[in-house]
């Protein structure tokens, strides 16, 4: 896994940028897939959140020290902590997307 990087001014943008590149061509990926191959992969990445939490609170320890450390606020900082609990909330809300019917 990669591991990010604080960037600031252009170098942020062009990460953003790319990002967005990288979604919209994922969007058309994801729209000539089947509902069943959708749900998977949902499925899937619901199960790399929860392998995966202990990676994920480590990531967010460094995130919420940045935070404090940019003077983020303490409601600010409460929604960015994630939490074991959040975590797995994030997992079943992935799962439970997973379970929708296919528009």
């Amino acid at each position: 896994m990669n591991k990010p990087t604080w960037r600031d001014g252009a170098e942020a943008q062009t990460d953003i940028e790319g990002m967005g590149l990288s979604a919209r061509a994922a969007t058309r990926t994801l729209g000539r897939a089947s509902a069943e191959a959708k749900a998977d992969g949902l499925r899937r990445a619901a199960a790399q959140i929860r392998t995966r939490a202990a990676e994920i609170e480590d990531a967010n320890q460094k995130d919420m020290t940045f935070g404090r450390e940019k003077g983020l606020s303490a409601s600010l900082l409460d929604r960015l902590l994630l939490t074991p609990d959040r975590i797995e909330a994030m997992a079943a809300g992935v799962e439970q997307v997973a379970d929708l019917p296919d528009p």
